[in-house]
């Protein structure tokens, strides 16, 4: 399995790119994350083996909503727009149960973000 690598950044909603893990910049600035105060660790979903090995295969993009909860801690992630491949849909839900987030000050009321992460071979 190849990690994707998905960049959290709060901007009114998450913002983020998937690539390769050795594709990935340097994000250590997070200038959106740290504007807003909230930063979480980064959501690494695995491109499936049997996907992986499938030539036909290309490209595929995955939309997750992440649910934010006050004082401030991670709610649901529901997979808002499929790729078509579950095992990609899987992988994304997978990544999301081992975030951890940290907030400057409490949120008030639940926030909801969107991710996106698009799966590509090269």
């Amino acid at each position: 399995m190849k990690p994707i690598q998905g960049l959290l950044f709060l901007v009114g909603i998450f913002q983020g790119q998937a690539a390769f893990a050795q594709d990935v910049p340097d994000t250590s600035g997070c200038p959106s994350a740290c504007a807003s105060g909230i930063r979480c660790s980064p959501v690494i979903p695995l491109m499936p083996a049997l996907i992986a090995r499938d030539q036909a295969f290309k490209t595929a993009t995955v939309l997750a909503q992440i649910e934010l909860l006050p004082p401030g801690k991670v709610g649901e992630v529901t997979i808002r727009s499929s790729s078509g491949y579950e095992s990609l849909d899987t992988s994304v839900l997978d990544a999301f149960k081992k975030i951890s987030c940290t907030f400057a000050t409490p949120l008030l009321t639940r926030t909801v973000a969107l991710q996106e992460f698009v799966f590509k071979l090269e």
